[in-house]
């Protein structure tokens, strides 16, 4: 079936230059393109929003067609034949030079009322005489034009194959048939080509992941991999501006987004999720992929539309990241400049980029909690005592800090225990590690260092008084009675204090020793004491020792023996 038109034309604006065959340098010239600002065909029925077509043929060389475009010019003895790709708009020809700037914009405009249809459309002699369209004619150096649609295996208008002449002809079933063949040799060049880019997308998206993965088993920070996933991905799907987020409680955090404006960065940082938040606090908020085809449109971007529209930036889609258990980590958005719903195949390849970022995510968060294993204590959840002899002798790196150590050991522990039970005596660890913790300052540390003693590092100190003053505010709040197991109790502890002097600085001291040996010293002098190191505290401790030590020179520890012979300090 062939349609003969009749096309109504309104005034022609002037024509923009049409992408595809500007810049193209022919033996006979270099020609302008065309483009209609306003098409000319909007009183035909079947014309189309080409802006709206899901077809891409970016993936295309501007040649492809050269040699098929020959031959079909060469059997239809035309002036032109050429091939107009839908989605992306292109122009795919070679012009002659005889061709006005009126003659392509109408032949552009007879090409997409073509590929809006399923069958071929005729115009020639026989149309000389319809009246009051002057554009069509030897006036514009358009007398005769053939027009077959691309249309690919799944229906969808691809395009159309069109062919003119600036001289008046009819046109015979040969001719129809022979364009439609070479219709049908475009469409299988359209499909080769479209299988060797998918192929080379898919290598390239490999190497990508291959590079990420390497970069997630070598510890590489989360930022860093975020970032060369957001960059990888834009360069796998041309075309797009790609944001991480992550889910921080009910708010947004920027993971990576390098090419976001920066304005929109900062709004999206700290952002609440919820139902209308955009289309990444929504996806967060709901847990499920939210399709925006159109910011300037959906209600769900009333609130954040002017902090991209004015970028250029017109759809968005957001995947939420969720581990397998469905915990949702963050988001992955992708943003276009133009109107776009997605096609399945591409939310196919947008779930291998979001499956990458879960793995990051949850490989990120998986080495803080064990980098917290190794430095938390699991009961009271305050720094153990290895982070917390790091954490010293770094303060002390410091040259000018006057660090000061509180060593606390809670007084008749072993009663809790032997009385009430270890499973009261934890509760009781857990109850004062608050109420410590509580005193401490922002700047402090507080840590216990093993069974019921604690140590508090004042990393800046100004003045001993200061620390003085937390150890009796410390002392203070653990007097106050708790319930435990259903027992009112009270608490007491001793505290010792050390602490190096201004004119010390830059030397390293055993402040954790001299603190210990300050605590002892309170202890000395009655519940809930505290002490302060002097250098006459080592001293004493030392000849202590020494009264200890037997004539051979060892030492007669008083340590009672377990049943099983081995001293035990208890």
């Amino acid at each position: 079936m062939v349609r003969r038109i009749s096309i109504q034309w309104s005034a022609c604006q002037a024509p923009a230059p049409l992408f595809g065959v500007a810049g193209l340098n022919h033996q006979v010239g270099c020609l302008p393109a065309f483009h209609l600002a306003s098409s000319p065909v909007a009183a035909v029925p079947f014309a189309m929003d080409v802006e709206r077509s899901s077809f891409r043929g970016s993936f295309l060389p501007e040649a492809v067609f050269d040699e098929l475009l020959g031959l079909a010019t060469q059997r239809l003895a035309v002036d032109d034949a050429f091939v107009l790709l839908l989605g992306s708009d292109r122009f795919l020809g070679r012009p002659p030079a005889v061709a006005t700037e009126s003659t392509l914009a109408s032949v552009h405009a007879l090409a997409t009322a073509v590929a809006a249809g399923s069958t071929p459309v005729v115009i020639d002699a026989a149309d000389r005489t319809v009246e009051g369209h002057p554009e069509l004619g030897a006036d514009v150096g358009l007398e005769f034009f053939l027009g077959v649609p691309l249309v690919g295996m799944d229906g969808s208008a691809l395009g159309a194959l069109c062919a003119w002449d600036s001289h008046p002809r009819h046109t015979t079933p040969d001719d129809v048939a022979n364009l439609e063949q070479y219709a049908r040799h475009a469409l299988t060049m359209i499909d080769l080509h479209r299988v060797g880019r998918e192929l080379e997308i898919e290598r390239e998206v490999l190497v990508a992941t291959g590079h990420l993965l390497e970069m997630i088993v070598e510890g590489a920070e989360l930022p860093t991999v975020l970032d060369s996933l957001a960059l990888a991905a834009e360069d796998a799907i041309p075309g797009t501006v790609c944001s991480i987020n992550l889910l921080d409680g009910t708010v947004l955090r920027e993971g990576s987004s390098p090419h976001l404006p920066e304005s929109s960065r900062r709004a999206i940082d700290g952002a609440e999720i919820g139902p209308l938040a955009g289309s990444c606090g929504t996806a967060a908020y709901t847990g499920r992929t939210v399709i925006v085809s159109d910011i300037a449109t959906d209600p769900r971007w009333e609130l954040y539309r002017d902090l991209v529209l004015p970028h250029g930036l017109r759809a968005c889609w957001s995947v939420p990241i969720r581990r397998p258990g469905g915990q949702v980590l963050g988001t992955f958005a992708l943003y276009y400049r133009e109107v776009r719903v997605p096609e399945q195949d591409e939310l196919d390849r947008l779930a291998r980029w979001v499956n990458l970022a879960e793995v990051a995510i949850s490989r990120a968060r998986d080495i803080i909690g064990l980098r917290e294993a190794a430095t938390l204590d699991p009961l009271t959840g305050l720094v153990n005592r290895a982070e917390i002899l790091r954490r010293i002798v770094a303060a002390q790196a410091l040259s000018l800090a006057c660090p000061a150590i509180l060593f606390v050991d809670l007084d008749q522990f072993k009663l809790v225990n032997d009385t009430l039970g270890h499973a009261a005596g934890d509760q009781v660890l857990q109850v004062v590690a608050r109420r410590l913790t509580g005193c401490a300052g922002p700047a402090d540390t507080v840590a216990r260092f093993g069974g019921d003693e604690f140590v508090v590092l004042c990393p800046v100190c100004e003045v001993l008084a200061d620390a003085e003053a937390l150890a009796h505010s410390m002392v203070e709040a653990l007097c106050h009675p708790m319930t435990i197991a259903g027992r009112t109790l009270s608490v007491s502890a001793s505290i010792g204090i050390a602490m190096r002097r201004q004119q010390d600085a830059g030397e390293f001291f055993d402040l954790v020793s001299d603190a210990d040996l300050a605590m002892y010293a309170a202890k000395r002098a009655g519940r809930s004491s505290v002490a302060v190191f002097t250098p006459g505290l080592r001293a004493a401790a030392a000849e202590e020792l020494t009264a200890l030590a037997g004539h051979d020179g060892a030492f007669d520890m008083p340590f009672p023996r377990r049943a099983d012979g081995a001293l035990s300090p208890e």
